[in-house]
């Protein structure tokens, strides 16, 4: 930069842009954080490294630390065959001495992610103060964070532009990824219907019981009807038994209601002296090696994935978990409070939908918030594998 200086001591008296940063396209894209009504299943946090732009940008934005957004992939928007984020941005001025207001921004993915997009129109022309939204697509169900680089060109110099794809703004984003049955199993329970809806007539199973024909009906209603209450373990144990159906054309796990079966005993918490009693549904599934043991600790330190099977055991006590009852239930996904840190689950239950409302009602329901289920719960979960 060139610099006006005292000849006797090279004291600099003024530093100012050269000729050619007068006339250039120098956009600051920022993630518009004011602006961002966040879901609460989304963590928004600082990334935990530091960006650093070209030394054409002035010093209050040339070294800045992203944003980083994170979530699970059945908290975002379904399009066919896709999942979908939307983040907002806004264009501020990266360089004040600058005459030259607008240009062209490009967007790309670094380092490039397996089955994600960015949807972006990179043919217009952006001007400075513009804010938009980037559509960011997902496929596939693996875990990926990945940066999102925005890149500037001036489009209408003067003279010709001699900064072209300049880094000008970045996020970082995190997908939180889980099985490819874990998925199946939301997805098609999000297809089922609504039972009185569809059967004004329809009559629950009842939801505390040992009669095996009673339970027998909440295995199959489990699969017809997003409502459809029952045996809550029973329930659960059947809609992940299909989803391996489904995927893979055979049953993973035995659903005969006997004392004599092993899988029932487990699910239904009788006792027995298998290392995964208390864990309910998700018990079975780990029983035959199709699932991952996550205790209460690890629930809370973020560790469930999307689609496990989730245990509620009213006691805090280790040695005596079943003597008031518990609950099974599906995971969702994790709430985070405005740090970062978790605050809820989002689940699915027989009531259907999440947190027992319908399945495009999420902010106006009630999670099981970490505050009261730490004084008075203990979880346990398992998170589904697939079939090698």
């Amino acid at each position: 930069m060139p610099t006006i200086k005292l000849s006797k001591t090279g004291e600099v008296l003024f530093k100012f842009p050269a000729i050619d940063i007068l006339d250039e396209f120098i956009p600051f894209v920022r993630f518009f954080h004011e602006k961002y009504v966040r879901p609460k299943t989304f963590k928004v946090i600082n990334a935990s490294r530091a960006t650093t732009l070209s030394d054409v940008y002035d010093s209050n934005c040339r070294t800045f630390t992203p944003k980083h957004i994170s979530t699970g992939l059945d908290f975002l928007t379904k399009p066919k065959g896709w999942r979908e984020i939307k983040l907002p941005f806004i264009i501020d001025p990266g360089n004040s001495s600058t005459l030259d207001k607008n240009g062209k921004i490009q967007v790309k993915i670094s380092p490039a992610a397996q089955g994600v997009k960015a949807i972006f129109d990179g043919t217009k022309v952006y001007q400075i103060g513009d804010v938009f939204n980037l559509r960011i697509e997902v496929k596939g169900h693996q875990d990926r964070t990945f940066n999102v680089d925005f890149y500037a060109t001036d489009n209408e110099d003067f003279n010709q532009g001699e900064l072209q794809n300049l880094l000008c703004g970045r996020v970082v984003v995190t997908i939180f990824g889980t099985s490819k049955v874990s998925l199946k199993m939301l997805e098609n329970i999000s297809n089922l219907d609504i039972a009185k809806v569809v059967n004004p007539n329809y009559t629950y199973p009842a939801t505390n019981t040992n009669k095996a024909s009673e339970i027998e009906l909440s295995q199959m209603q489990a699969n017809l009807y997003q409502d459809c209450l029952g045996v809550c373990y029973a329930t659960c144990e059947s809609r992940a038994n299909k989803a391996y159906f489904d995927l893979y054309g055979r049953n993973v796990v035995n659903l005969a209601v006997s004392k004599d079966n092993i899988d029932h005993r487990i699910a239904a918490t009788v006792r027995t002296k298998d290392p995964y009693m208390g864990y309910g549904a998700g018990g079975v599934f780990a029983y035959h090696k199709l699932g991952v043991a996550v205790d209460n600790a690890a629930i809370w330190n973020g560790k469930l994935k999307t689609g496990a099977l989730l245990q509620r055991w009213e006691s805090l006590d280790p040695n005596d978990l079943f003597s008031h009852g518990g609950h099974s239930v599906i995971f969702r996904a994790y709430r985070y409070n405005e740090t970062g840190e978790i605050d809820g689950i989002e689940i699915t239950d027989y009531h259907g939908g999440i947190n027992g409302g319908f399945f495009d009602v999420v902010e106006d329901d009630f999670p099981w918030t970490k505050g009261e289920y730490q004084k008075k719960y203990t979880l346990l979960g398992v998170n589904l594998l697939d079939l090698e």
